[in-house]
């Protein structure tokens, strides 16, 4: 549920088409020690990410902003675990169909 709640507010806390979700921000929020719980809460939100795409309510493109500053664009299909670690902040592009 709180993933969702950080979709919704990472889209609708922003006027523009380029989105921002704060992964890493989001995920100290959990305060979870348990490693399955993260890798659980991971694994939802790249599916969270292919169901927006899905929809067309974004682009399949996305870029990983990473913890160590370096940038790289993926399409959300390629999205992994591994990179999802390496991530600090996921940037997406809306389409132009409304978010319903």
């Amino acid at each position: 549920m709180r993933v969702k709640l950080q979709f919704i507010f990472s889209v609708a806390g922003q006027v523009t088409i380029r989105k921002e979700f704060p992964l890493i921000y989001f995920l100290s929020t959990l305060n979870s020690r348990n490693n399955k719980r993260t890798k659980d809460i991971k694994k939802n939100i790249i599916k969270q990410f292919q169901i927006l795409e899905k929809e067309a309510l974004i682009k399949s493109e996305i870029t990983l902003y990473q913890k160590d500053d370096n940038r790289q664009t993926v399409t959300i299909q390629e999205l992994s675990l591994t990179q999802i670690d390496k991530t600090k902040i996921i940037g997406f592009y809306e389409t132009n169909k409304y978010f319903i």
